[in-house]
């Protein structure tokens, strides 16, 4: 619900907005970077249930994050903020793609969903 609201197209549109009005106030782009970074960073996490948790909120992100960046209404600089985070996070999942079984699965449908976005096959 948190991750809904923090990347709904228009909180997205104020947080690209407010940097240029106040520039000690985080952007759309350091906002993303920090959500990928808490969730997707490598941390081992040996509780399985943890392990799972991380699991949901990692999907959860990403899902929100390519809705924002493939819903037509949300404006071209916004979109291509969020791509190139996307684009970024993909380059990280390439190299934690020789992870124990339990994660690699997670990380090729991740690297699968951003494909998709960025080559134009995802569908709507």
């Amino acid at each position: 619900m948190t991750l809904t609201y923090l990347l709904s197209p228009a909180r997205a549109a104020r947080l690209n907005a407010q940097v240029i009005e106040d520039s000690s106030l985080p952007s759309l782009s350091e906002t993303i970077d920090r959500l990928i970074s808490r969730t997707w960073a490598p941390r081992p996490i040996e509780n399985p249930i943890t392990r799972r948790y991380q699991h949901v909120v990692q999907r959860v992100l990403l899902k929100q994050l390519i809705n924002l960046a493939s819903t037509d209404s949300v404006a071209p600089d916004i979109r291509e903020t969020v791509r190139s985070h996307l684009s970024l996070l993909r380059q990280d999942l390439h190299l934690a793609a020789d992870a124990e079984p339990a994660e690699a699965q997670l990380i090729i449908d991740a690297m699968k969903d951003i494909d998709q976005l960025l080559t134009g096959e995802r569908e709507r």
